[in-house]
């Protein structure tokens, strides 16, 4: 899937097809949501929201956005063991630049009464 770097400020729905954990070059975990945009102009592209697991304050507001869209995750291996019930999800989320002109999606919630995709089991990785 292609992936964009650029994406009007706006508001978007979209739905969560992959969730993968690496390690950053200085050592530190990130999350990637791969989310695929289900409306509107660029609908079918993706986009890609990360996180950057270097201290609490990131991993408390991955922990909300997680909440916010109905996953209340505790710590990583809980959150590596339900990624398969996280993806499929479809969500409301924001696009917006911050002041260093970096693209930033922020979750808004999950699309009410919307149906799952199916996905197969993916392999699992601790962070």
């Amino acid at each position: 899937m292609d992936v964009l770097h650029e994406l009007k400020d706006g508001k978007y729905t979209g739905e969560i097809v992959d969730i993968t954990t690496e390690e950053t070059p200085d050592g530190y975990p990130k999350m990637t949501w791969l989310l695929k945009i289900i409306s509107g102009k660029n609908d079918a592209a993706c986009v890609e929201k990360k996180f950057y697991l270097k201290n609490q304050r990131v991993i408390d507001f991955l922990k909300k956005e997680l909440k916010l869209i109905g996953f209340e995750i505790e710590g990583s291996d809980e959150l590596e063991a339900r990624k398969s019930e996280i993806i499929g999800t479809k969500i409301e989320f924001t696009a917006q630049r911050n002041d260093q002109g970096f693209l930033v999606l922020y979750a808004k919630g999950a699309v009410k009464g919307a149906a799952k995709t199916a996905v197969p089991e993916k392999k699992k990785k601790a962070w």
